[in-house]
């Protein structure tokens, strides 16, 4: 899941990466990226 996220945030605009980061944060387990689904 974190390798998934790295790719993910690396390859995402900034505005993305940064409401990505702060979902992270929240907690990722409660609320996957809709690329992990």
């Amino acid at each position: 899941a974190d390798a998934a996220s790295e790719t993910f945030l690396a390859v995402a605009p900034v505005g993305v990466k940064e409401f990505t980061v702060e979902e992270l944060s929240l907690g990722s387990e409660r609320r996957p990226l809709p690329s992990a689904s």
